[in-house]
């Protein structure tokens, strides 16, 4: 069974953070492509450790997710930026929404 993750990631001056909010895990990196290759990787990880816990345990790691307040922290700055941002591309920063397939 797959289980669809929600993640989002976002970019100033050269440093890049994305977080999985569904498994609170955040990774930093020096590109967008990184940042979501190390968040893969990092949540690749995560769920084949958990997948090795007695079912009881694995379940609650898997279901774990970002506290509410970071959740709608990155949600809010996503949709914000998709709101205001400009298409002339002067801004700096960067935000990206995007889901990942996790087999768990």
């Amino acid at each position: 069974m797959f289980k669809t993750l929600r993640c989002f990631a976002r970019g100033h001056d050269g440093k890049y953070e994305a977080i999985c909010i569904d498994l609170d895990i955040s990774v930093v990196a020096g590109s967008i492509q990184d940042v979501q290759r190390c968040l893969g990787e990092a949540v690749e990880m995560y769920v084949r450790a958990a997948l090795q816990e007695e079912p009881a345990v694995a379940r609650r790691l898997l279901s774990r997710r970002a506290p509410w307040h970071v959740r709608m922290g990155w949600i809010w700055s996503f949709a914000l930026h998709m709101l205001i941002s400009q298409p002339s591309g002067h801004d700096r920063t960067m935000h990206a929404g995007y889901e990942m397939p996790c087999p768990a």
